[in-house]
This record gives structure tokens, sequence and C-alpha cells, in this order.
């Protein structure tokens, strides 16, 4: 079993808290005042609800009213636990008035809080009975052991000797040895003895002797009545044997009715197998309900219709490659020259009109040697001019600022050379323009004669010729291209148009599909296919309810199983040649009966007449044998209840005896090894009080006589011992500051004994490092969970 995750919605200090837990050693730290015994305590009360234990009423522990929300919230919380390989959460309102208490099976979210409310307190429910199978307290005084509470309480040896007897006797929890003893004594008062005049026995007694006295009283008899009731004898003995017969053959038909219940019972479970299984395929088929045949049909002939549509357009699509083929066919090698005639003519055009625009008698390379001449003039010129726009502005500012008007006059003669100057710069760059253009030209020439990769324009005007007689050739291809593009483009828009067509059908056919919950044809038919089984497992259930209802009859459902609870093992079966044949015996037995009936009523019709003083020597005679087989019966009865419960007194001896040596040995090897071999040995009695038998002197030490430290390690000894001897291994052990008295080197030998069991959850509530520091040297794994850091 193993704790996974607490949640205190809340719970003391602790508000919307979620602590999680892991296998094995969960090594709980905070500092004092940090909530570890609050969060030790709601694991006891989560499984037990603070409930005081032994007591007939519902009677809350102190730490119900102790651990109020301090917030005010609501006082509730949840656990999750796995046990045996299922999870489970339980969740509980811990507040007076309104307690509730509820179980989940985590992984199916099944509420399961029935099974648990049959238990001793139903009011408030204590799962832990069932998972831990122990009540809260042996829990608290085995499993769960608080700070200064390690010495067990006096109810431990109650419960431990209970449980021995139940373990030594089929392991059922029901029984109590004290219980039993003070039923029997109990027993045995109501009987009594001859001196308890007012005890059943004692007035049974009186009344035998009364009896007997009026009886030798009456004398008077005859020989008829004595033969009468020898008949009568006679006939009660066969009236008895035939009962006795007839009960036994009444308990025979009984069982061949119980047979036939069961086969109705057995019947009844096979419908409901099938029932189960084509429920099972019910699942399946469930969502088709809806699917109706119209839109299917309508569905499959849009779908035909489609078809049609596709196969037309296929159709047309081998025509237009058929078309395509005739027109590639037309281009040639020169075809595909041809297809830029156009451009070349125009190319030549443009040569033409560019050769006329060039100068026929200046060549590149005087205009090149023209535009070096130029440019060299023109940079003089530049830089001239630059110079004199200095010393003109110079001069101009100069005489402005002076008032000197020889030197402004001057500086006019300057303002005509800038002008000059600017004229021919500007003569210059015209000049450089046309250079330029023609360069352009001559430019532009070559590119068309590289482009067509001609030598002189006599081959490029030879290309052109060329080029306007395939043009005309082109233009006769282009017509007959013209007749198979216009075909191509009808047959396209048929194509295009029967596409449209065949869109509007497909989404007519989609909302058809959609509508029905299908994304095509065949989901459709077999969604179809689903809603008609579906309708035929309907009918299949409803006729096997029928058929479970004509099964029935007048029988009960809940009582043919309860009957097949009670006799489904070792009961006697019949084969139908035996059911005859014990109904013809049966038959004759009541027959035999009612003769013996009659035959003893007519008899005692004629002891019926006979004087009162026989009528009273029958009565009494018979009223004695009662009395005499009262007394037997009271004799056994009360021998019986003696022996039981000197056997149950000593069978309790001997358990108790074979226990305490293994319980002595138990603790006795564990303090031996926490205390490195002072103390060898224990002695515990019937009622957990304990000795410790030192190692050297081989005396007894009583408790009294032992340090803190030491008294804690025995007690906590002892339940271990307890614990290992009556409860599962893999139940947790939760610990709250049980190891401050220890020193280091004994808090690592427990600690390596506890760890021994690689399958038990330990969670250890501590404020100290010590606990960690001893798991690091031992080398043991654990999970450590700070509440500061949470």
């Amino acid at each position: 079993m193993r704790i996974m995750d607490l949640h205190l919605h809340g719970f003391g200090k602790y508000q919307d808290f979620t602590l999680k837990l892991e296998q094995g050693v969960n090594l709980v730290h905070g500092p004092n005042e940090s909530g570890k015994s609050t969060l030790h305590s709601f694991i006891n009360g989560m499984f037990y609800g603070f409930i005081k234990p032994y007591t007939k009423r519902t009677l809350y522990s102190q730490d119900h009213q102790r651990l109020l929300p301090w917030s005010g919230s609501s006082y509730s919380g949840s656990i999750v636990f796995e046990k045996d390989g299922q999870i489970y959460r339980i969740f509980r309102d811990f507040a007076k008035g309104r307690e509730e208490t509820r179980v989940f099976h985590e992984d199916t979210g099944e509420d399961i809080t029935k099974m648990f409310q049959n238990a001793h307190n139903a009011r408030i429910l204590q799962p832990g009975e069932y998972f831990f199978g122990i009540n809260s307290g042996v829990f608290n005084n085995t499993l769960f052991i608080g700070q200064q509470n390690i010495r067990p309480e006096g109810s431990l040896a109650y419960e431990v000797r209970e449980r021995l007897v139940n373990s030594s006797t089929g392991g059922d929890e029901k029984i109590s040895v004290e219980r039993a003893l003070g039923f029997l004594d109990e027993q045995l008062k109501d009987i009594g003895t001859t001196r308890a005049s007012t005890s059943e026995y004692g007035r049974l007694q009186t009344e035998i002797f009364d009896t007997e006295k009026r009886l030798a009283l009456v004398v008077e008899d005859t020989e008829k009545y004595r033969q009468l009731m020898k008949s009568r004898s006679n006939i009660l003995k066969e009236l008895n044997n035939t009962k006795e017969d007839l009960m036994n053959y009444n308990s025979i038909i009984h069982k061949l009715k119980i047979q036939e219940k069961l086969g109705i019972y057995r019947d009844i479970l096979q419908i409901r197998e099938k029932n189960k299984k084509i429920g099972e395929e019910l699942e399946s088929v469930l969502g088709h309900e809806s699917k109706t045949q119209d839109d299917y049909d309508e569905a499959l002939a849009i779908n035909e219709e489609i078809g049609l549509i596709n196969s037309r357009i296929a159709s047309w699509n081998e025509q237009i490659v058929d078309i395509e083929e005739s027109i590639e066919k037309i281009y040639t090698e020169e075809t595909d020259f041809l297809e830029n005639y156009q451009e070349i003519i125009e190319d030549c055009n443009r040569f033409q009109k560019l050769d006329y625009l060039a100068p026929k008698d200046e060549s590149m390379e005087f205009l090149n040697n023209n535009r070096i001449k130029i440019n060299r003039y023109n940079d003089f010129y530049v830089w001239s001019m630059s110079i004199l726009s200095i010393i003109y502005m110079s001069l101009f500012f100069y005489s402005i600022t002076q008032g000197n008007i020889i030197f402004l006059a001057s500086t006019q003669i300057i303002l005509i050379l800038l002008v000059y100057g600017l004229t021919r710069i500007r003569t210059y760059k015209m000049e450089l323009g046309k250079i330029e253009d023609i360069s352009l030209i001559e430019n532009e020439k070559v590119q068309i004669l590289k482009k067509y990769e001609m030598e002189d324009k006599h081959q490029l005007y030879s290309l052109f010729e060329r080029a306007k007689f395939n043009g005309s050739k082109a233009e006769q291809d282009k017509e007959i291209l013209m007749e198979f593009l216009v075909k191509k483009d009808t047959l396209s828009l048929k194509i295009r148009n029967l596409s449209i067509e065949s869109e509007s059908f497909q989404k007519e056919q989609n909302k058809l599909l959609e509508r029905n919950d299908s994304d095509s044809i065949s989901k459709f038919k077999k969604g179809l296919q689903k809603k008609i089984r579906f309708y035929e497992i309907k009918k299949e259930i409803a006729h096997n309810q029928e058929t479970i209802k004509r099964i029935l009859k007048d029988e009960n459902i809940e009582e043919l199983r309860r009957i097949q609870e009670d006799y489904q093992e070792d009961f006697q079966t019949f084969e139908s040649g035996d059911k005859d044949k014990i109904i013809i015996i049966h038959s004759s037995l009541e027959n035999r009966n009612n003769e013996l009936q009659l035959e003893l009523k007519k008899v005692e019709g004629s002891l019926s007449q006979l004087e009162d003083s026989v009528e009273e020597e029958i009565s009494l005679n018979e009223k004695l044998v009662g009395l005499k087989e009262t007394e037997s019966y009271l004799k056994t009865k009360k021998g019986s209840l003696e022996f039981a419960r000197d056997r149950i007194k000593k069978l309790s001896g001997e358990i108790h005896k074979d226990y305490a040596t293994t319980l002595n040995n138990r603790v006795g090897g564990l303090l031996d090894m926490i205390t490195d071999g002072k103390y060898s040995g224990v002695k515990v009695d019937k009622n957990l009080n304990v000795g410790l038998v030192e190692a050297t002197s081989q005396r007894i030490v009583p408790v009294e006589n032992l340090s803190g430290g030491t008294l804690d390690q025995l007690y906590f000894g002892l339940r271990i011992g307890i614990m290992d001897e009556l409860l599962s291994q893999e139940l947790p052990l939760i610990l709250d500051e049980c190891f401050s008295q220890y020193d280091d080197k004994r808090l690592k030998n427990i600690l390596e004994f506890i760890m021994k069991s690689q399958d038990r959850q330990v969670i250890i509530f501590t404020c100290q490092n010590r606990e960690e520091e001893s798991l690091h040297e031992i080398g043991k794994k654990y999970n450590r969970v700070d509440l500061q850091q949470i």
C-alpha cells in the first residue's frame, strides 16, 4: 500500500495545500510549528475520522476540535493512495453536523462509498478498517506513531489477543474471545442449578417432582387402554418414521425446487451474458440512427451522375491530347526559329534607322580622338573659370568694401573672360553630347549584330529577307493552329461546364453525406448496415428481456441470486430419472402419512372415551416424558457450554503462550540490534507489560529503571514486533518525531532495520537533519520534502 497525495482544503494552519509522497522513505522536513504534526494527524483523520475506538456511540477525539481551520475555510481534505494495484481517493468533510466521507476508485471515478457503509459506526465512515484491516486503536498503536506517543495504549493488548485467536482460527475478524466467554457465562447462568429454584433448571426439577407425585396417585388403568396405547405407540412410531422420511423427501423436493430455481437463474445469467455481449456490439453501432435509406439512394444516384460526367470529361480530355499532339507536329526546327521572326524584322528595321542616323564620313576612331581632345579643352576651361571666379569674387567684394571704383572696373574684364569661358564649356558639352549619341547608335548596331551573330549589316539584311519569307509561312501555319486552338477551347469550355456541374453534384452529395455523418458512399453504406444491426440488436435485447420475464414468471431475481450464492458449493444435483422416482416416493409417503393420521385419530377417539383417570395418566406420562427430555437437553447444553468455555480459555492461553515466545524473540532481536547488544531480550506478558534482559548479567530490568531514550526504543520495538507479526509488510509506517531521544548510532540501527522491507512506504516527519544524515551513511535512497519550500 502506498500513500500518494495529501490535499488539505482547510485543516489547521493549512489551506488548499498539496503534499506528494513516493514509494520507499519520505522524509518530510520542517522546523517546529511548520505543520508536520498537522499533516501527520491529517492522515489519521482521513482514514478514521478522529472517532474514538471501542465506543458504542460517536465520540470525537481532541484532535477534531484542535485541528479546525485557522482561516475559517471548509474543514475538509482528500487523500490519494494505491492498494493492491488499484488507486483510490477518500474525500472527507470533518465539520460536525455535516460530516461526509466519500471513497472513489481513482482510475474509473466510480463512487464505492457503499462498500463501507455497513461498518460498526455507519454515520462516520472509517475506510481505514477496510484498507488497513485494523481499527483506529490498532492503527494508532502500530503503523501510526506520533511524538510523545511511543508507549502503546492498554487497548492494544486486548486487540492483540483478539487477532491472535482470529489468525489461529481461520482469520475471522468477527471472533471475540472476551465476548464469547461472556456469552457462555450468561447462558450457564440462565440454565442455573437445582439450588436456584427460580432458574430454568430449578423450575424444571420442581415440575418433574410434582408430576411424578401426581402420577403415583393415578392407579386406574385397563387392558384395553394399554392395548390402545400400544397400538397408538406403534402408529406414532410408524408415523414418526414416516414423518422423518417425509421430511427427508421434503428436503429433497426442496432441493429439486432449488435446482429448478438455479437452472432458471443460470438460464437468465446466460441470457444476460448474451445481452451484455450484444450490448457491447450495440455500443459499436451507436450514432447511426439518423441515417436514411432515401439519402443513401439519392447520394448513390448523384455518384452515378458524377461518374458519367467524369467519363465524358475523360473522353474530351483525350481529344484535347490528340489536338495538342497535332499542334506539336506543326512545330519544326524552322518553325521554332520562326517563332521570333517578328523580333528579327523589328531589329532589322531598327538597324536600318540607326545606320541612316550614323555619320558616313567619320569613323569611331576619329570620334574617340575628337572626344579626348574636347575633354582636355573642357577640363582646362573648367579649372580656369574656377580660378577666375574666385579672383572675381575677391576683387568684387574688396572694391565694394573699400569703395575703390578702379578695382571695380577692372573686375568687369574678368567677368567678360568668365562669360567667354562658360560659353566655350557649353559648346564643348554639346559636341561631347553629339559624340556620345553617335557612340550609342554605333554600340546599339553592334549589339544587334552580336544578338544574331552577324559579322556585318549585309548578313543581317540577308537574315531580314529570310525572316519575311518565313513570316509569310508562319501566317499560314497560324491559321491551321487557330482551328486547332478553337476546337481545343471549345472542348475545354465543355469540360469546364461539366466540371461545374460535377462540382454542383458533388456539393449536393457532400451535404447528404454530412447530414448522415459520413465522408464517403462506402462509409454511408456501412453506417446504414450498422443502423440495421442497431435495430436488430435492440429487438434481440427486447426479445431476451421478454424471455427472462417468461422464465422468471413469479420468481424474484434477487431471491434467485441469493439462492445461487447460498447453494453454489456442495449442492446435490439430480438427474431427470431420479426426479421422477423422488416425486413418486414423496407422493407415496404423503399418502401413508395421511393414512396413519386417520388411524391415529380413530385410536385417539377411542382413548378419549376412557375414564378421566386414564386420560390423566396418559397426560401425566406424556408431560413427564417431555420434562425428562427437557432435563436431558439442559444437562447436555450445560455440559457443552462448560466444555466450550474451558476449551476457549485453554486455547486462548496456548495461543498467547506460543505468540509470546515469537513476540519476545522479535522485539528482543530488534532491541539487541538497536542497543548494539546491551539488552539481549525482552519479556512481554499478555497485557504487553515489558521487562528487559540485560546481556551481561541476564537480569530482568524493569521499564521504570530505563532511560527515556531506551524506553522509547523498547516501545518502538514492541510496536514493530506486533506490527510485523499481525499486519501486512506492505502497509505504510507513519512516524512523527519518534527518534528525538535516540543517539546517532541507535538512530542509524533502527533506520537500517526499517529499511529492510523494500515494499513498505515509510513517512518520517522531523525537524532535525539527523535522520537524513543517517540515511546517507547507510546508503538508502529517500524522497525529501521540505515544507518551507512548498
